[in-house]
């Protein structure tokens, strides 16, 4: 021990006891093995200044002895380790009789040899933890918790790098195949190579060996690696830890390297590498799809977007396919997720043969996967999306009795950097993938920003985070417009309809055309009809006079218990159920006539109204007016509109007028926007009158405030 570890004994705590004990005792003195005074007491009078100095050497090899000094007597210790490696010396100075002293400073030896050894013990650890602080850093420093897609990239170099450079190995080596990882590290480039080369056909057999025991190994020897029955010649210490997916199934290994020369490999190395290996699995399954192997979404979106940016400098033509298996989930159910998990592998294996090393193939959520083609025409790229479609055709999966043929959906789109983004990029293609869809199984289809359908979807799509948006922030405006009566012996009560309206972020005032086809597509009318329900309930005032006519959509006629969220709503605000009225459009009534007739019988027995909107549209209309308990009828505004030129147009409203009529229905006539319409509909007998000619909509809170 050094002069600085020795100095952290307590040397002043034995030297009290040895004086409480010892009356005759004159001083005492601690040197270290190179003479070198540790601690010492206050010299009596009795001894001189440097006393020590003038002590004869003992005999070699004693560990203990006394000698005279004028008429004190020195008792000498020797504290050293069991292999004679010496410490420390102990001298105490007494007058007198020494017998008890010498007992008494035998135990004092034996005592400081003890804390001198284990402080000794307890140093020779924190060394060796130093030594390995490399080691401990490279386990510990990477983060655990989940990675994004260039730091766990990062994360794997770094782990594979860091085992050369911190753990006194020559190479390290990490192989994951269905990952199209192979990463080689060395100090030494030219044996780096070589090390490499070598591992190239030695490789498959290490990661059959690890698959088949699920264990780390080492091997320090060629016939330990002849044990392990490898016929490949290995020049190299090594030892082998394998790389395991969520479901403990082997995917590739990590391995450390030494040169025949170095020394061996042990179990704790053994156990390093099962740490390290860990690190690498959390950041492998954390951008690669733990059942294919490919690459997750993020990683994908980060490859297109380096292809985005490079396309800016290139002129080289990059190509993007997304591939949708049709009814994945319905394999899944009646065949059972093992097979689903097979398919996925089999499709996997057709779509790694139908591209090159540059490309990249991505597993973006259950069923759908994309391909990033770059240097790649649009002509092949359709000739690959072909093949794609042909090759996954032909296959099937049989479970049993169970038969089911496959089929699959590509979308292709060219890459081009004006005015795209990632985002963008892939919803166009998922839309494709919409339109394919509904065009039925094995179809490819292009995206093109002059294909009317893909541009309507496209716009559909961005309305989707919007109405979300405006469900949660109260963007949704209910608006309000009057239905006047037309005959001068009418004396109902005020009638209005209520409208809806939608304000952007500049305040700008949006009719529900912008947004209704993306609120009927992605099935979010219920939510929006809904909404506009809870507005009014709770914008009327409880003895509200008149009548409030609301829009239903069809998909909220059709959902079950939305008649029931209706009565729920209407009961918790107190409003009179007989100053409401609900309009359904005829289109609807007809296409849900089951559905309509139950929704419209349960608001009917709670006392609300009900109005048939937009009626002459259907192509069967009055047939169906007998089987639905309405009180209004609305005529379509195009027959309105079309009066003032159409004498056809003049028949038709007159007839729906004369049928609501005999059925005891009062009419509405809608887009009433001239005087001359209004006269045409007064001599006809229509009832009520809707549109600008009365009033434009206006919003319900302001009509409220005026107090109608």
């Amino acid at each position: 021990m050094s002069l600085l570890e020795l100095s952290t004994v307590d040397f002043k705590r034995y030297l009290h006891y040895a004086a409480n004990q010892l009356p005759q005792l004159q001083g005492w003195l601690v040197q270290d093995q190179n003479g070198r005074v540790i601690e010492a007491s206050e010299s009596s009078e009795s001894l001189e200044p440097g006393w020590f100095t003038h002590l004869a050497p003992g005999p070699e090899h004693a560990a203990e002895w006394v000698q005279q000094q004028g008429d004190n007597t020195v008792i000498t210790h020797v504290i050293k380790t069991d292999n004679d490696i010496i410490w420390a010396r102990l001298y105490l100075v007494l007058q007198g009789n020494i017998d008890e002293a010498l007992e008494l400073s035998r135990f004092i030896r034996d005592s400081l040899n003890h804390e001198i050894a284990l402080l000794y013990e307890l140093n020779s650890m924190a060394t060796e933890l130093s030594d390995r602080y490399e080691e401990l850093h490279l386990i510990y420093d990477i983060d655990t918790q989940p990675l994004g897609y260039e730091k766990s990239q990062s994360a794997i170099n770094q782990l594979v790098k860091g085992c050369v450079d911190y753990l006194s190995v020559d190479f390290a080596y990490l192989w994951l195949p269905r990952q199209k990882i192979e990463i080689a590290q060395g100090a030494d480039q030219a044996k780096r190579d070589e090390f490499q080369y070598a591992m190239s056909g030695c490789r498959q057999y290490f990661l059959d060996h690890v698959t088949a025991s699920g264990e780390a190994f080492v091997v320090n020897s060629f016939d330990e690696l002849a044990r392990h029955c490898c016929d490949c010649e290995l020049p190299y210490k090594i030892t082998i830890c394998p790389i395991k997916s969520q479901e403990k199934n082997c995917i590739g290994f990590l391995m450390l390297a030494k040169m025949m020369n170095r020394n061996d490999f042990t179990n704790s190395d053994r156990k390093l590498l099962r740490a390290m290996a860990g690190k690498v699995t959390k950041a492998i399954l954390s951008i690669y799809d733990d059942k294919t192997g490919l690459v997750k979404h993020e990683g994908f979106a980060h490859q297109l977007q380096r292809a985005l940016q490079a396309k800016q400098n290139q002129s080289f033509h990059h190509s993007l396919i997304l591939v949708n298996i049709d009814k994945f989930s319905v394999i899944n159910d009646v065949m059972g997720f093992d097979e689903g998990d097979k398919l996925l592998l089999r499709v996997t294996h057709i779509l790694n043969a139908c591209i090159r090393n540059s490309d990249t193939l991505s597993r973006l959520t259950g069923n759908t996967f994309a391909l990033l083609l770059p240097n790649c025409s649009m002509q092949h790229a359709q000739k690959i999306g072909q093949k794609i479609i042909e090759d996954i055709g032909n296959l099937s999966v049989t479970n049993g009795e169970q038969h089911q043929n496959i089929s699959c959906r590509v979308a292709l789109s060219g890459i081009k950097h004006e005015n795209q983004s990632v985002d963008r990029l892939l919803s166009s293609l998922n839309i494709a993938l919409d339109i394919a869809r509904e065009q039925g199984g094995n179809r490819l289809q292009i995206c093109s920003q002059y294909n009317t359908e893909q541009t309507s979807r496209s716009e559909a799509m961005r309305w989707i985070g919007r109405i979300q948006e405006a469900l949660r922030s109260n963007r949704f405006v209910p608006y309000y417009q009057p239905i006047v009566p037309l005959q001068p012996d009418n004396t109902e009560e005020s009638h209005g309809e209520i409208l809806l309206r939608y304000i952007d972020d500049t305040g700008a005032v949006i009719a529900p055309g912008a947004f209704m086809f993306a609120a009927e597509h992605y099935h979010l009318m219920p939510a929006i009809d809904l909404r506009v329900i809870e507005l009014v309930l709770e914008q009327l005032p409880l003895d509200t006079p008149g009548l409030w006519s609301i829009n239903l959509s069809g998909q909220s006629i059709s959902e079950p218990d939305f008649v029931k969220k209706i009565v729920n709503r209407i009961n918790a605000h107190g409003i009179n159920p007989k100053r409401l009225c609900f309009e359904v459009t005829e289109t609807t009534a007809i296409r849900s006539l089951t559905d309509a007739q139950l929704f419209i019988a349960e608001l009917r027995e709670m006392g609300c109204r009900i109005s048939l909107d937009d009626f002459g549209t259907g192509l069967s209309s009055f047939s169906y007016l007998r089987e639905l308990e309405i009180d209004y009828l609305k005529i379509d505004g195009s027959f309105i509109r079309a009066m003032a030129q159409d004498p056809t147009a003049h028949i038709m409203v007159k007839a729906i007028h004369k049928v609501g009529q005999s059925m005891g229905l009062k009419t509405i006539a809608e887009f009433v926007e001239t005087d001359d319409l209004r006269q045409q509909l007064v001599d006809i007998g229509v009832d009520y009158g809707q549109g600008y000619l009365f009033s434009k909509p206006i919003p319900l809170a302001d009509f409220l405030k005026q107090g109608y």
